[in-house]
């Protein structure tokens, strides 16, 4: 169990891949650009 606690947590900077989170910032743009004709009905 303790190896298991010791996974589990906020990601650190060394583990954060600033390139990812760039895409999903994207996706989620157009996610939400997508979606803002059905918002205006």
């Amino acid at each position: 169990m303790q190896t298991v606690m010791q996974t589990l947590g906020p990601t650190t900077e060394r583990q954060r891949h600033i390139v990812l989170d760039a895409l999903r910032g994207l996706a989620l743009l157009g996610i939400a650009l997508a979606n803002f004709p059905e918002f205006a009905l």
